[in-house]
């Protein structure tokens, strides 16, 4: 297992935690939310108004869900399109054997009130709508914020927890992830493309739901979200200025590295993605803001040819732009500014992928792809299953043994062309990365005249 199916877990007993406590001034149910917001008059303002229906689509294994207008109204939208998806993933929840314990560390360690004061306020108003929607499945504003406040909520929780045997184990588990972005002299035509691997364990629901999600805010640029129903913060995406974004987890070296006093970064990268029109305006919402917890984003500017990778800290930011016409990561830092705040001993399987991506992307690489990278061969090395301290290459049967690039819990394998707005993604059956790399284009699905697609349409 990894860390961050650790992590996974958590956040899901933290929505079964949700569950069990009534609502800060509200009723037992859970569906009015902490603070001062009211879903009742906020329901029937709306009802009074049109409101935008969205749409959904099947393509291929994916579910594509069009929203759009302001953040209720896409949360009511994803509410009422993906109802029966939203009411079979807590369904999850509840047959999930690793459920049962600890239901009170949330409202104990004060982290559910700090998910309400502290998320942006357009994740608590999207919250709001899909909660009117989904509301009689089971859906709480608990639950929905918990989600999409869960990189925050885990390691806080994780360093507030006493015993030391739950440490000890969950250090057993490492975290899981990897990016690379090339560009120039490093890639076969010059273009930017931008790879990633989401990593956490094997959970069924994402496996069966892969939901692609086109939203157009009313007051921001419009973007996709790569992920599953109710997530509301994005892991993956791209939006039409060019820009292509993705996280990483960290492990913290203490409990002193956060800040309560900042933000979720899952819930910062959808206001990125929202929001920065270059690598220069994502760098200065990054620098802006306080950091709560150990996070990596990496950001690609197909537009301005840029990219670069933070390493975020409530201690400090470090940055690492291309180098080479290239930059890459995994889950530790790298950077002089954060190099010491990050838990190195936890860091083995992230250092095994470093190692790999170096051999991969360096141009003195043992098995250097470099001036040869393309949306094909990125695939290539999302696919490898090299050892790189062995050479042993692991069969397809090794879904993660932490040991190399597609052998880490793989739920996700994506690669991006942020400047023409391509993006081709596998997922859904196990081993991800050898499945269908499906292409989609950002400017056709949002209905763009004339609108350019990805050749090929797929990567078998």
């Amino acid at each position: 297992m990894l860390n961050l199916s650790w992590r996974v877990t958590w956040i899901l007993v933290l929505i079964l935690a949700a569950w069990s406590l009534p609502a800060c001034g509200g009723d037992d149910d859970g569906n009015v939310p902490h603070g001062d917001s009211d879903l009742d008059s906020q329901a029937d303002v709306e009802e009074e108004e049109t409101m935008p229906t969205g749409k959904v689509e099947k393509r291929g294994k994916w579910t594509v869900v069009w929203l759009e207008g302001t953040p209720y109204e896409m949360g009511y939208q994803q509410g009422t399109l993906l109802h029966e998806e939203l009411k079979k993933g807590l369904e999850f929840v509840k047959a999930d054997p690793g459920l049962g314990s600890m239901p009170d560390i949330a409202e104990n360690l004060g982290v559910l009130d700090m998910a309400y004061e502290k998320s942006y306020e357009d994740v608590v108003q999207e919250c709001e709508g899909m909660v009117d929607a989904a509301g009689d499945v089971g859906w709480t504003m608990d639950m929905c914020l918990v989600l999409n406040f869960g990189d925050v909520l885990v390691e806080y929780i994780y360093y507030g927890v006493p015993e030391e045997e739950a440490k000890r184990l969950a250090k057993k588990i490492q975290p899981g992830c990897s990016q690379a972005v090339a560009t120039g002299e490093a890639t076969e035509d010059g273009r930017m493309y931008h790879a990633r691997l989401l990593d956490w364990t094997q959970i069924e629901y994402i496996l069966e739901f892969p939901t692609i999600f086109v939203r157009q805010p009313s007051d921001g640029l419009a973007h996709v979200f790569i992920g599953f129903p109710a997530n509301l913060s994005p892991y993956s995406g791209i939006n039409e200025a060019g820009l292509s974004v993705a996280s990483n987890e960290a492990d913290p070296l203490d409990n002193t590295i956060g800040s309560t006093d900042g933000r979720s970064h899952v819930q910062l990268q959808g206001q990125i993605l929202k929001h920065a029109s270059s690598l220069d305006e994502a760098k200065q919402m990054i620098e802006e803001v306080s950091h709560m917890s150990a996070e990596i984003i990496t950001v690609a500017d197909g537009t301005n040819d840029k990219a670069a990778v933070f390493e975020m800290t409530g201690k400090g930011v470090g940055i690492r732009e291309l180098d080479d016409d290239i930059v890459f990561v995994t889950n530790h830092f790298l950077s002089e500014t954060t190099s010491g705040l990050d838990d190195e001993p936890n860091s083995v399987s992230s250092e095994n992928r470093l190692l790999r991506l170096q051999q991969l992307l360096l141009k003195d690489g043992e098995d250097s792809l470099y001036g040869t990278l393309s949306p094909e061969t990125f695939i290539t090395l999302l696919r490898d299953r090299k050892d790189p301290n062995t050479g042993e290459v692991y069969g397809l049967d090794i879904f993660d043994n932490n040991s190399s690039l597609a052998t880490n819990g793989n739920l996700y394998a994506i690669v991006f062309d942020p400047k023409k707005r391509f993006f081709w993604v596998a997922a859904g059956e196990i081993p991800v990365p050898q499945q269908p790399f499906q292409g989609f284009s950002l400017d056709e699905l949002l209905g763009v005249e004339g609108a350019e697609l990805p050749s090929p349409e797929s990567f078998e």
